[in-house]
C-alpha cells in the first residue's frame, strides 16, 4: 500500500478485507474505504466493490456494487480517503482538472493500467475488451489532447474527445470522438490507460458521456446526478457514491446499462481529419460572384458549401472545418472528395 495525495491506494495482500478494515478505521476514522475484487490476466477487471463510509472510526454506510464476494476475501484492491464525516462514501476524481466532463466524473476506484500505445494496437485491444465483456474507461492522451471511450459489457457505449488545436479546444462526441481517439493513439508519445469500473459505475458514466438525461423528478432514479455539490451515483433513488469533482455539464443523467448501437473504430485512416487542402484557381472561381462557376457551385452546395470552400483557402484542416461549421466529418469527407474530383481543391 502506498500513500498518494488523495489517500491510500494499494492492495490488502495476504490480509482479508475485514482484517484490513480494522487498521484502516484507525488511519481514516472519517472518510471512505473502497475495497474491490480485481481480476487481472493482463486486463484488470473489477468483479465487485464494497464502498464503506466511516464516521468516528465506525462504518456508517456500506454499499456493494457488482458481484462482491465479501470482506473475507484476501488481496483486495483498496482505496482509503479521509474527508469530513459523511453518510455517503466519497472518492476523488480520477482527473479533476480534465477538459472532458465525463473524465472528471470518473472515480479513482482502483489504479488504472497504463499501456504504451505503440505496443498495443487499438483495434486488437478493443476486440479483447469486447471478448472479456469489460466495463470501464479507455483513456488515450497525446500531447494536450485527450479522449476516452466508455465500455459497458465490452461495447463502446459512449466516447468524448478534447481537441485543443481545433477551434480553441472543443469536445467531440460519439463516432467523431472515437475517430479522434484512434488518431491520438497513433501519435508519437501517446499513452493508453485502462480504467476498470464496476458495471453500475460504467453504465452511469457512459450515460453522462452520451448526454442521456433523465426527468428530474423521476423516482426511484438510477444514474449520475451532477450539481454544485459534485457528482453522485444513484441506484434506485439512493446515493451510493459521491465523486469530488466539478464538471460543467449538470443535471440528472440515466444509465446506459445495455448499449444500443455500438460505436466502432472508423475504417478510414485516423489522421485524415488533420489534412489541409489548398484551393485551386478553379476553386477560387467558384467563390467569385463574377464567374459562372460561382452560380453553379452555389446551386449545388449552397451558401454553407461556399463558406466551407472559402475556409479551406484559409488553411483550415478537415477537422477544424467540421467543428467550426457544425458539419459531420463523414458528410464533409464526401464533399471534399467531390471537390477534389472537380478540381476545386488539391493536396491533403
Amino acid at each position: 500500500m502506498k500513500p498518494i495525495p488523495d489517500g491510500l491506494l494499494g492492495r490488502t495482500g495476504a490480509f482479508s478485507g475485514q482484517q484490513a478494515l480494522v487498521h484502516l478505521k484507525a488511519l481514516v476514522p472519517d472518510g471512505t474505504v473502497a475495497l474491490a475484487q480485481v481480476d487481472d490476466d493482463g486486463v484488470p477487471s473489477v468483479r465487485g466493490v464494497a464502498l464503506l463510509a466511516l464516521v468516528g472510526g465506525e462504518v456508517k454506510a456500506r454499499h456493494l456494487l457488482g458481484r462482491f464476494a465479501g470482506l473475507a476475501v484476501t488481496d483486495l484492491a483498496v482505496h482509503a480517503v479521509a474527508h469530513a464525516p459523511s453518510g455517503v462514501p466519497t472518492l476523488p476524481s480520477l482527473a479533476p482538472e480534465a477538459p472532458i466532463d465525463a473524465l472528471r466524473a470518473l472515480p479513482r476506484l482502483v489504479p488504472g493500467r497504463p499501456l504504451p500505445a505503440d505496443a498495443v494496437p487499438l483495434a486488437a485491444l478493443l476486440t479483447r475488451l469486447e471478448t472479456r465483456g469489460w466495463h470501464g474507461a479507455l483513456v488515450v492522451r497525446a500531447g494536450a489532447g485527450v479522449a476516452l471511450a466508455l465500455l459497458v459489457a465490452g461495447h463502446v457505449a459512449a466516447a468524448n474527445a478534447h481537441r485543443p488545436r481545433s477551434a480553441g479546444g472543443t469536445i467531440a462526441d460519439g463516432f467523431d470522438a472515437l475517430r479522434a481517439l484512434a488518431r491520438f493513439a497513433g501519435e508519437e508519445g501517446a499513452t493508453v490507460e485502462l480504467v476498470p469500473l464496476d458495471p453500475t459505475s460504467a453504465a452511469a458514466i457512459a450515460g453522462y458521456a452520451a448526454r442521456r438525461t433523465r426527468p428530474a423528478g423521476e423516482t426511484p432514479a438510477s444514474g449520475l446526478t451532477v450539481n454544485a455539490e459534485g457528482v453522485a451515483l444513484h441506484v434506485r433513488g439512493e446515493a451510493l457514491l459521491r465523486v469530488t469533482a466539478e464538471p460543467q455539464r449538470r443535471g440528472p443523467f440515466a444509465l446506459i446499462d445495455v448499449p444500443g448501437s455500438q460505436l466502432r473504430l472508423p475504417e478510414d485512416a485516423p489522421d485524415w481529419v488533420a489534412r489541409r487542402y489548398a484551393i485551386t484557381l478553379r476553386g477560387r472561381d467558384a467563390l467569385n460572384p463574377m464567374t459562372d462557376h460561382w452560380m453553379r457551385f452555389r446551386t449545388t452546395y449552397g451558401a454553407r458549401g461556399q463558406r466551407l470552400l472559402e475556409a479551406f483557402g484559409e488553411g483550415a484542416s478537415v477537422e477544424e472545418l467540421a467543428i467550426t461549421h457544425g458539419v459531420e466529418l463523414d458528410e464533409l469527407a464526401g464533399w471534399v472528395k467531390k471537390w477534389g474530383d472537380e478540381g476545386l481543391v488539391r493536396g491533403g
